[in-house]
Formats: structure tokens, sequence, C-alpha cells
């Protein structure tokens, strides 16, 4: 491409900025171009247009490049573009304002910057205020720092809250009433000026749920968890859409299916940090530290019983709840997940799935909730055993009185999760649900484990008589494999 043409490209174009000067602050590093930059791209082109476009908020995962792309490349493309601007830049920590405001001179100084953009020159040359001859400055400073006799065009705020598990409510309605009250009021121009919320989300009501929550200001989302939970279409720009499926980690070159394993290890942070979709707090019965752990093999065979728990659905639609099955190992006086699963599937499904429990972990009891498919279920599965280890669980009481019913199990530390090593995603699903009940979006999960506690603790496993540990049932196991030497 003519030299011209691709100088003109980058003050032109964003993205073309972007790949031309990424090296700069990342020398030896090979950018990993993805859709989502474009994405994120796009959005930022729309900015300045009209009011309607002048509020963006970008939820994404951390590590994915989204404060190297807003506060450092766009703030210098924009002065570059227009040396008269003056942009506001804020994070919660004076180490990253300060480290954004070092990577932002360093392109600004580079001679290519100089060449390209000649009408753009630096009177003032700090981390902390990078001024132009023509007036225009990017100035960084911190949540709650010093903003008086600022005034700005463009407002970037990155990361106003601290990712921290000590984080209060009281501090996040402060930041947000700080936001709201004080930063605010610095642009010069309010109905033109432009704010970008850019940030990993931490709660339900920090800045980017009060944003989303106000009513008479058109702010737009630009929401990208690490791991798709549904499909969807995604603007790139140029009329050019990215076909995102269900399921799809985010930039697969960068994350990979293991570090996707690993942040499912805390729940709560996966949800938040990572899916841009916080767990919420308020009326949450059971807290992280009511979950314990225990070393788990894959030998099933040293428990005194077995439980496998099922809660059939009752539509397919995307939008439903989902069947669950876990199962439960029992063995002094504790209860042990030893697998989890959940789906959307049609009565077949569920009960080859169910058959593939049994035959995995070898259980005692079978206990299923007589609601939904689960009925169907029940009629199938009940005569194939003989009539031996399948029992029905009356569907009743709400979820949360359910929960509250074995809540003491959870408080004694007498119901076990497999160790990080050991758990398999929906295990972690399971875990992420049993700490926003009654709130969650999902609860199927939960649902199928407290129906085994119940199924136990309360009704003795087929709800006529506690069950004797000493004298356990035959296994399905035993059951299948009598049948088939019959047959």
């Amino acid at each position: 491409m003519n030299g011209h043409v691709a100088d003109a490209l980058v003050r032109m174009e964003f993205r073309a900025f972007v790949i031309k000067f990424w090296p700069e602050i990342n020398p030896g590093k090979e950018f990993l171009w993805n859709w989502h930059h474009k994405a994120i791209a796009h959005e930022l082109s729309k900015c300045g247009n009209a009011f309607a476009d002048n509020r963006l908020i970008v939820n994404l995962p951390p590590q994915h490049g989204k404060s190297e792309l807003i506060s450092v490349l766009y703030t210098a493309w924009t002065l570059g573009r227009d040396p008269t601007r003056k942009i506001l830049c804020v994070s919660y920590g004076e180490t990253l304002a300060t480290r954004f405001g070092a990577q932002t001179l360093q392109i600004m100084q580079s001679s290519e910057y100089r060449r390209i953009f000649p009408a753009t020159q630096l009177s003032k040359q700090t981390t902390g205020e990078i001024s132009t001859t023509k007036g225009g400055r990017r100035y960084a400073t911190t949540v709650h720092g010093q903003i008086t006799g600022h005034p700005a065009d463009v407002i970037i705020i990155d990361d106003p809250h601290k990712i921290d598990s000590s984080l209060t409510n009281a501090e996040i309605e402060k930041t947000n009433s700080w936001a709201d009250e004080t930063l605010a009021s610095r642009l010069s121009k309010p109905s033109k000026g432009v704010i970008i919320c850019v940030m990993q989300r931490v709660r339900l009501n920090d800045l980017t749920g009060h944003y989303l929550s106000k009513a008479g200001e058109p702010w737009r989302q630009l929401k990208l968890p690490l791991v798709a939970e549904s499909d969807e279409l995604i603007e790139i720009g140029n009329g050019e859409e990215y076909t995102r499926q269900k399921g799809e980690i985010l930039h697969p070159e960068w994350r990979s299916e293991d570090d996707v394993s690993l942040a499912k290890h805390n729940p709560r942070v996966y949800a938040s940090q990572h899916q841009q979709d916080p767990m919420p707090d308020g009326g949450v019965i059971l807290k992280p530290e009511n979950l314990v752990e225990f070393e788990a093999t894959s030998s099933f065979e040293n428990y005194e019983s077995i439980f496998v728990g099922v809660d059939g659905a009752s539509s397919l639609a995307e939008d439903a709840s989902y069947s669950a099955i876990v199962a439960v190992g029992i063995r002094n006086n504790e209860f042990h997940v030893l697998a989890a699963w959940r789906g959307r599937v049609d009565i077949s499904g569920l009960k080859s799935n169910v058959e593939r429990f049994i035959d995995q972990v070898g259980p005692s009891h079978v206990v299923i909730e007589m609601a939904a498919s689960g009925i169907a279920l029940y009629q199938m599965l009940r005569p194939e055993f003989d009539h031996c280890g399948i029992y029905e669980f009356p569907a009743k009481d709400s979820k949360e009185a359910r929960l509250n019913s074995v809540l003491s199990l959870f408080i004694q530390h007498r119901v076990l999760f497999p160790s990080a090593k050991h758990r398999s995603g929906y295990v972690n699903d399971l875990l992420a649900e049993l700490l926003s009940v009654p709130n969650g979006k999902t609860d199927d999960l939960a649902d199928a484990l407290v129906l085994v506690l119940q199924s136990v603790f309360l009704h003795g496993g087929h709800r006529r008589a506690r069950i004797n540990y000493s004298n356990r049932s035959p296994s399905l196991r035993f059951w299948r494999r009598m049948r088939k030497s019959a047959a």
C-alpha cells in the first residue's frame, strides 16, 4: 500500500491506528488481532456523532486489551485527529492511571506518530498530563481524585472499582455518586460530551449496573463474556457482523479451555469478572465459607450409599429451565458431591444421561422429582430396574424453602465438593447456583442436590423409612447386571 494512503487510513480508521501503534507499547510481542477488538473499535467510532451515541459501556474479562485500546490508543488517536480535544481519564488506582498515561505519551512521542499527525505537537509531556500546543490534553487522575479546573470533551472511566473481595457496597455507592455528581459535571457540553465506562463487572450495583439503571440517559453496552452464553450477532464495523456461538471462548488464541476451567474455580468471580454477569448479594442463603472441599478420587467404591438426584425440565425452549442430575456419595455422615450435569434435552436424552450416571457411579438410589419430565422418567425407569432403586420424590415448597430445610448440613460442613483440580465444569455451575439461590438465573443443579439431601436427611431415601447404611441396598449396577444375565 502507498505510504500516503496508509497514513491517511491510520488517521481515518481507529482499527488501522491500533494495528500501527500497538507494537509501540508492546515491543517484541505479537498482536493477536481478534474480532472483539474490531467490535470495540466500531463502538468507539460512534462516539461523538450524537447524544444517543455518546454514552458507552464496555464490559470485558480481564487481560483482553480493553484498557490499551480505549485508555491508551483511543486517546492518542483522538488527539492526533483533533489536538484541541480535552480528555479526562479516570482509573481506580494511581498506578493504573500513571501506566496508561505513560503508554499514551510513548505513542505520541514516537517519530511515526509525529509524522502521521504533524499538527499535534506537545507542550506538556508528563504521564499525568499530556497537553498540545492547540489547547487539547489528556489529563489522568484517580477515582475521587482532583478534577477541578479540568473540563473535558471526553471522559474515560477505566475500572473505577478496586478488584478486591473487601470491596463494600458503601464504597461502590460512593463511587457511583461521585461519577454522577462530580465527574459528569466536568463535561464542557453535557449533551455533546462523551462518557466511556470500560470495566470488568464486580457487583450488580457497580458503576455499570448504576449507569444501566438510569432513565433518560442513552447508555449502550458492549458486553462480551469470556464464554458466550447464547448465540449472538455482534457488529464489528464496515457493515460486518460477527456470529458468536453459544459456548465460544472470547479469544481462543489468548484464553484456552484450560484457562476457562481455572477461572471457574471461583464461581462468584467467574460470574462477575469473566462473564460480566454478577451474582446477587442480597438475600443469598449460602456463603462461600459454607461450601467446603474434599479430595476426590476416581473410585466410587468406598461409600455407604450413592444417590443420584434428577430434576427434570418441562420445556426445551432456550430460556427454559435445565434438566439436572447430581450424584452424591454418603460416608461417615457426610455428603460428597461426585458428579453433576445439566442440559436441555427431551425425555429420551434425559433418560440416556441418567443411565450414563448409573453406569458411572453405580448408585444405590435414583431419586426423581415428580414434576415435568421427571414423571415420565420415573415411569420409564422403574420397570426397567425391576422396581428396585428408583424412587419418586414429591415436588412441593419453594426452592428457597427446600434449601433452608437442609441448610444445617451446609453450615455443619457435611456437604462437600471436589477440590478444584478434580472439579468438573458442571460442579462449578452447581457451586455458582448454590451461592445465588434464590436470586440466580438458574438453580436446577442446586435443586437436584437439595433433592438428594432432603430425600436422605428428611425422608430416609424413599420417603418411608430412614436408611440403614449398614444394610445397603444392592446398587443399580447390580440390578442391571442381573437383568442382563437373565436375558
